[in-house]
């Protein structure tokens, strides 16, 4: 909504009791926003923006009224987006004048013109205030260093026939001059201001809007501190000399001019400011024309659990292996995230945003130590006082607490967002390390964890194991070998029924040890810490157990209780509840999704933008993501280094990536394997079928694969 307030000095304001103008009814105008107002004939006209929840759809609308509190009904889309360039997120912040017998409009929109998506500055025309003429392409956009990737929030006043125009980029406010409001001359000093000295805009400087009084301009800017948190502020500056123009070509202008200019003088701005307000207004800090650079905080991405994938350690069977981690073939539910990153925000892969992938399987404390080695080097090339944002989903969230426990005084961390991260562990975890029995339905989980145990559980440990070099290890036997994290996501919180009396984890055989002995501090290690949890999608809250069966006592299976049913919520995301994913004193955000769509979908993309600072940067258009929407999935693996083709019933072949080929949705028939290795080996093969709704069906074969010699193998998927 938009509010009124009035000033007497332009210091001290008295705020109106409630809104002026409350946001339409409809959809697409829930949020009213960015009002320019402008006094004609004795009329106020107000053009604001109006947007759908998201944020999205923006458009101007226009009203009148003639005391500046009381409004008609509104003129709605008297500007909306018509070209392009516009058509991303929309249009805004209109800044209106009466000029030449004509109203002058310049506004923002975002959308794609010559091959990137940004906002940009445009231009319109009108006779009426409703009806406008648009100019066809955008005026201003970024171009000089300090602006990063968006522009925006134009003020023009007109003076002595110059049209001075400010506006804000990146985190600063810049000044550009104009002989006819369509060709404009950024000022080489840009920008003229700058985040600080005041604590309260350290961060940044965003919405300028300048009036002139007693030949002194007072710019009145929103300023965002340390905590986020938006104010309004003040800064003024002397008269601004009259500037020499150096016009250079552009789109033609609408409307058609002849420019002819004839002044001299250069521009030079002295902007002040005075950081406590008093009602007589003395500047007493001075701005320097160049600003004390911001220092660029890098973000990383750390997926959840299986969406790393390095077969040599995995078919290693050996939680020591060095080799490098990779994002899993079978996993693109990060795709949308990395794409709006680096192409629709313009970061650089591994320079301003990083894609950490990791050995899930360890402890976390190893997982800790290993993300601080990562940070560390990749400071090396990162000027002193550098921070990262640590974006964690899932399991990713518990590295980045292991990194700031382990690191409590010492850790590089300014902002941290967990998504759907298990804070008090999941119920999942617990038939996973009592019996090796995976009930997720995610498929990076199910495929990473199916290939894990399905290997090592034929696989010979050297004989100081406690289990006998030559006996295939059970299903649990495997995973508490070789995926003792599994245990570190038991839940915190009672989760068992036997009959109708709730079960203390305190009695249970196997416990977290880890959850417990990490606590987060109030001040969580001194970094800005929010939280995003899905909801509305059934989460097991509690198992019903009995006791195992005399066979399952003896193989170590289901010690603190064999379940028999499940009591599912909607407060969770379908693997992690909402109650284990939320922290107390943290920002805890809730949106409706599953664990895969919380961290894909736009309105996901959209809150974790906001998270990072990036709130005009539209989400990626939406992407195929298999690894959440299949039922079912075949996985063909081969534990040594060959080449793998896999030609399904339709004629159609697939090529393994990092020994592995994984088909979604797959076609029913025969298929046919060619293997070329390129060395005389013995091997195994698993194939995998995987369903949503039924048993899981492991296949394994031992091949004596000879040096480029192909090797074929037929089976039927039913």
């Amino acid at each position: 909504r938009i509010g009124y307030a009035t000033s007497t000095d332009g210091i001290n304001w008295n705020k109106y009791s409630t809104y002026v103008l409350n946001y339409l009814s409809d959809y697409d105008n829930q949020n009213a926003h960015d009002p320019k107002i402008l006094l004609k004939d004795g009329i106020y006209h107000l053009w604001y923006a109006a947007s759908n929840p998201y944020s999205h759809n923006i458009h101007i609308n226009h009203t009148t009224s003639s005391d500046g509190i009381n409004w008609t009904n509104s003129d709605v889309n008297v500007l909306t987006p018509s070209f392009e360039w516009e058509k991303g997120i929309g249009i805004s912040s209109p800044y209106t004048i009466y000029d030449e017998n004509q109203y002058k409009m310049w506004y923002v929109a975002h959308g794609n013109y010559q091959g990137s998506s940004r906002w940009r500055i445009g231009y319109a025309t009108s006779t009426d205030g409703i009806n406008w003429n648009k100019y066809s392409t955008p005026l201003i956009e970024p171009t000089q260093n300090w602006e990063g990737y968006d522009i925006g929030h134009p003020i023009v006043i007109i003076e002595n026939g110059t049209y001075k125009m400010w506006y804000h980029a990146g985190t600063f406010i810049g000044f550009a001059t104009s002989i006819d409001g369509i060709h404009w001359e950024k000022d080489k000093n840009n920008p003229i201001l700058s985040p600080g000295p005041a604590s309260f805009d350290i961060t940044s400087l965003l919405y300028p809007f300048v009036v002139k009084k007693d030949n002194i301009y007072y710019m009145y800017y929103t300023g965002v501190g340390a905590d986020g948190v938006w104010r309004i502020g003040l800064a003024t500056s002397v008269p601004l000399p009259t500037p020499t123009f150096g016009l250079t070509p552009t789109p033609t202008p609408f409307p058609t001019s002849t420019i002819s200019p004839t002044i001299t003088s250069t521009p030079t701005i002295t902007p002040t400011y005075s950081p406590t307000p008093t009602p007589t207004i003395t500047p007493s800090i001075t701005l320097t024309p160049t600003p004390t650079p911001i220092i660029f905080s890098p973000i990383i991405i750390i997926p959840g659990l299986g969406a790393s994938w390095n077969p040599r350690a995995i078919f290693s069977c050996n939680l020591t292996s060095s080799a490098p981690w990779k994002l899993a073939p079978y996993v693109s539910v990060y795709n949308r995230l990395m794409t709006t990153l680096t192409k629709n925000a313009r970061l650089v892969l591994n320079k301003d945003v990083y894609f950490y992938t990791y050995d899930w399987r360890l402890p976390l404390d190893q997982q800790g130590q290993a993300l601080k080695s990562y940070i560390d080097e990749m400071f090396k090339d990162k000027p002193a006082g550098t921070q990262v944002r640590l974006v964690g989903h899932s399991l990713g969230g518990l590295v980045i607490r292991s990194y700031l426990a382990d690191n409590p005084d010492i850790h590089k961390a300014k902002s941290i967002l967990t998504i759907g991260t298990p804070h008090q562990g999941t119920v999942l975890a617990y038939p996973i390390w009592e019996k090796g029995e995976i009930w997720t339905d995610n498929w990076a989980m199910q495929i990473a964890l199916n290939q894990l145990i399905t290997h090592c559980r034929y696989a010979q440990f050297d004989r100081t194991s406690r289990f006998s070099q030559f006996r295939i290890k059970t299903r649990k036997e495997t995973v508490q070998l070789m995926a003792p994290v599994i245990k570190q996501l038991l839940p915190i919180f009672d989760f068992l029924k036997e009959g109708s009396e709730i079960k203390s984890t305190n009695q249970l055989f196997y416990q977290n040890d880890w959850l417990p002995q990490h606590p987060l501090p109030s001040n969580f290690y001194n970094a800005d810490f929010a939280t995003l949890s899905g909801n509305n999608n059934p989460t097991v809250r509690y198992l019903d157990i009995t006791d195992p069966s005399p066979f399952e006592l003896t193989a170590g299976d289901w010690i603190d209780g064999k379940p028999v049913s499940s009591e599912k919520i909607l407060q969770g995301d379908g693997t992690v509840l909402t109650l284990s994913s939320q922290l107390d004193k943290a920002e805890n955000l809730t949106i409706s999704g599953n664990h895969g769509e919380i961290i894909s979908t736009a309105l996901a993309i959209e809150k974790i933008l906001e998270f990072l600072d990036l709130p005009f940067v539209q989400p990626a258009q939406i992407v195929p993501i298999p690894d959440e929407t299949s039922r079912k999935a075949l996985v063909v693996a081969l534990d040594k280094d060959a080449n793998i083709r896999l030609t399904d019933p339709q004629n159609k072949t697939s090529e393994s990536q990092e020994n592995i080929i994984t088909l979604f949705d797959p076609k029913r028939g025969n298929y046919l394997l060619n293997i070329t290795s390129p060395a005389t080996i013995y091997a195994s093969l698993y194939i995998t079928q995987l369903d949503r709704e039924k048993d899981t069906f492991d296949q394994r074969f031992t091949l004596h694969l000879r040096k480029n010699v192909p090797y074929r193998l037929t089976f039927s998927y039913r």
